[in-house]
């Protein structure tokens, strides 16, 4: 039976899971939504009354690449250095996830400065995402900052299949056992990154690549049909298949239950 101090060491962990399958829920959704939704004109200022919209095409933006980085470099530190990953706390983990936060706040103010300096004249078509492409400074850091982030992410799974493939160790050690475990789960990931390549790498990297209209025409229908598939892909694997997204609810239940428990002694 699990104990509830136990069960609340364990809510943090839990809740960061259920966060985790909510944001790529959200980040494959986002996409998908926006490029169907029907077309209208607002103003600048109309559009930051509405800046729910404004702010969580940046959030989900940013999140959908910045959770396979931080994915992929637990898996890099877990095959890396044993040392180094045993220092990976959850204050660790606290400190990573207030650094994306900063940068979302940051890229936030940035982009609602960037829309607030367009003429009050100025036609804003959808949900006034195609603010986000009016001004140039804005749009290019923003997809510079995407495409850095999801290279990283490559780099770091790149790095950690490479220490894989370089410290095959045949010894029956325990160091040897925690490093089978980690390839393992390391290798499960790898849909997770072919997704990132797919998906976000190579459509960030081609908008900066001066490409003809008929042809970006032709691009931009695969690029849609890949949001499509990125959406229903994401959503099976966190909403039904995930098995730390369940957990996470499980821990959440039981640490109620263990309450309930403890209070009726």
């Amino acid at each position: 039976m699990v104990s509830f101090s136990s069960a609340c060491k364990q809510t943090p962990y839990a809740i960061a899971n259920i966060l985790t399958g909510f944001a790529f829920i959200c980040s494959a959704v986002r996409r998908f939504i926006l490029s169907t939704y029907t077309p209208f004109s607002l103003t600048p200022l109309q559009c930051l009354i509405q800046a729910f919209y404004l702010s969580i095409y940046v959030c989900c933006d940013i999140l959908g690449v910045a959770i396979p980085v931080l994915i992929s470099f637990d898996r890099f530190i877990a095959v890396m250095s044993y040392r180094l990953y045993s220092l990976m706390t959850l204050r660790v983990a606290c400190c990573l996830l207030g650094l994306v936060t900063l940068t979302i706040i940051a890229d936030l103010i940035y982009c609602w400065i960037s829309v607030c300096s367009l003429p009050d004249d100025f036609a804003i078509p959808a949900t006034c995402t195609a603010a986000l492409y009016s001004v140039e400074e804005y749009d290019f850091f923003h997809r510079m900052y995407l495409t850095v982030l999801s290279y990283c992410a490559l780099a770091f799974y790149a790095g950690a299949l490479m220490t894989i493939v370089c410290r095959r160790d045949k010894e029956n050690s325990v160091r040897a056992a925690q490093m089978k475990r980690e390839a393992v789960i390391t290798r499960r990931l790898s849909y997770l990154i072919l997704l990132t390549l797919f998906f976000q790498t190579l459509p960030l990297t081609l908008s900066f690549v001066e490409i003809e209209m008929t042809t970006m025409a032709k691009i931009s229908i695969v690029i849609y049909v890949a949001d499509v598939l990125n959406m229903s892909t994401f959503v099976l694997i966190f909403s039904a298949i995930n098995p730390e997204l369940r957990k996470g609810f499980l821990q959440i239940c039981c640490r109620k239950r263990a309450s309930v428990a403890g209070q009726t002694k």
